[in-house]
């Protein structure tokens, strides 16, 4: 479960986590799906996700949680099974628009130039 709003951090692109350590091992039964959510108040940090509000089944359940419409995390056992890592698979940034903007600029210069010699 994301929760950006408290700490102002979304993970980026590829960045891993430690979500259970076990040393006498972990197995996780075939067919487990593992659900990703983010807190509604944490939502606007990560736009571009399909979200739909979670209803945990709690009474006054204050988490308040909007459920991931894909995937954004992989999981895998490392450390001869002891530690579930998690991994940020979430939407890659798009280039900056200023980004954008000077390569464009920069690949007409050269077609310029190259028109000129």
């Amino acid at each position: 479960m994301l929760q950006p709003e408290l700490f102002g951090f979304v993970p980026t692109f590829g960045e891993t986590f430690d979500v259970i350590e076990s040393p006498a091992g972990i197995s996780i039964p075939n067919g487990l799906t593992l659900t990703s959510f983010v807190t509604h108040g944490g939502a606007s940090y990560v736009p571009g996700f399909p979200l739909t509000p979670y209803n945990s089944g709690i009474e006054g359940d204050p988490d308040q949680l909007d459920q991931f419409g894909q995937a954004v995390f992989t999981y895998t056992l490392v450390n001869n099974d002891t530690v579930l890592r998690a991994t940020y698979v979430g939407q890659v940034p798009e280039p900056s628009t200023g980004a954008m903007l000077v390569f464009s600029i920069t690949t007409l210069l050269a077609a310029r130039r190259r028109r000129s010699a």
